[in-house]
């Protein structure tokens, strides 16, 4: 599609391949964030896949948004199982892509925001765009770092080319944003980066308190039993298998609680057809956005896991969405890491250092009591300071400079 309009608004082009209708993660914030542009007046551009994540097979979409130009793709890739080579799959084909739409975009672009990861489009695409474009890096998570970790077979080359990757593709933006100061100060460190063009803003409430309430989870997450919950995309950075090991002997160990997952995708797949019979975990398909706030408040616990070493990589981005609807944390990671720095900042979670199974007894248990002791308004109340901090005005603030 070749864009007509050429208007005296501003116009703001976004990079990834995960955009509208996803109903998760990445898509979902991109497509939040642009929509707050095109509520302040500006036009956008967007040059992103057809829908893939979280199954991460693609469904050829022609869904379309007010104020938005779409240069979709990648309807014909075939993603592998193998998390590698996905990734390197999906950095090919999307930097050959970009490069493209990139020569097809208006002339008046004002600000080109790059969404990492995927990261080899950048460089590509800062050659192509008109030099007075203001260039704005938004840094989810650093690929890099869980190469590094050691998560893939040769996985010291495939750190060395996506370190590469990520250093020619931040170190060529005007602002690099970080949605956490771990990923930021790891950026500086392994990457060189200056940083006087760095800043960190984290990721912001997503909940569209708007939406009116709803009551279709009754049969799902009854009233009267306690329920313990995790939801969101399943990988690596969550740790799946031991996660889901671990919930099951919790649900066995503690009758009179029920423990959730809500996800897709291709390990979420993999763990139904592992299910044993008799197993007390359950397992459900991702809720559709109108039913999460009646989700977060059926729910006594909300899991945040990490798995070992991906802690300063990334930081969970539906952490400000359970910090805004006061539901109590377990997160599962280092005592170093950010999200244990903010939940300990607002006393609204627990943290199970460990992956073992005693600890994480205990800490369910423990949650669960905290659970029970303070109301979720408490906690609201509690994080008040660090939600002033997960403000998509101020995202859009930080791009537009």
């Amino acid at each position: 599609m070749t864009p007509l309009r050429s208007t005296s608004k501003p116009r703001l082009a976004i990079f990834s391949p995960f955009y509208h209708p996803e109903p998760i993660s990445t898509g979902k914030v991109n497509t939040l964030l642009a929509k707050e542009f095109v509520r302040q007046g500006w036009e956008i551009d967007v040059v992103c896949s057809h829908p893939l994540y979280p199954e991460w097979r693609p469904r050829k979409s022609d869904s379309e948004l007010p104020s938005t130009t779409f240069y979709r793709g990648g309807s014909w890739v075939r993603y592998s199982a193998s998390p590698m080579l996905r990734r390197l799959g999906l950095e090919v084909w999307f930097a050959l892509h970009t490069a493209l739409n990139a020569l097809r975009l208006p002339k008046d672009i004002d600000v080109a925001l790059m969404v990492y990861p995927p990261s080899l489009f950048g460089p590509l695409v800062w050659l192509i765009l008109p030099r007075r474009v203001r260039k704005v890096a938004l840094v989810h998570d650093l690929q890099g770092e869980y190469a590094r970790q050691g998560f893939h077979a040769g996985a010291s080359v495939f750190e060395r080319l996506i370190s590469r990757i990520e250093r020619r593709s931040l170190k060529s933006a005007d602002r690099c944003i970080f949605f956490s100061n771990d990923i930021a100060r790891v950026a500086q460190n392994t990457l060189s980066l200056d940083d006087q063009h760095m800043v960190v803003q984290y990721p912001f409430v997503t909940i569209n308190d708007s939406m009116p309430a709803t009551d279709d989870l009754e049969s799902v997450l009854p009233r009267g039993v306690q329920h313990v919950v995790y939801a969101g995309a399943l990988g690596e950075k969550q740790n799946p298998y031991l996660l889901a090991e671990l919930m099951e002997k919790a649900a066995q160990t503690m009758p009179d609680v029920r423990f959730h997952i809500f996800s897709a995708g291709p390990i979420f797949d993999s763990l139904r057809k592992r299910r044993a019979a008799g197993s007390r975990l359950q397992l459900h398909g991702l809720l559709p956005e109108a039913q999460l706030s009646e989700m977060y408040s059926r729910s006594e616990v909300q899991l945040v896991p990490q798995a070992p070493g991906t802690e300063n990589g990334s930081l969970p981005s539906k952490l400000p969405n359970l910090l805004a609807t006061g539901v109590q944390v377990l997160a599962i990671g280092s005592g170093s890491s950010e999200v244990a720095t903010l939940l300990r900042a607002t006393g609204t979670g627990t943290l199970v250092e460990g992956w073992d199974e005693p600890s994480f007894l205990r800490g369910v248990a423990s949650a669960l009591k905290a659970a029970s002791e303070v109301t979720p308004e408490t906690r609201r109340a509690k994080a008040a300071n660090v939600l002033q901090m997960c403000q998509v005005s101020s995202l859009a603030e930080l791009i537009a400079g």
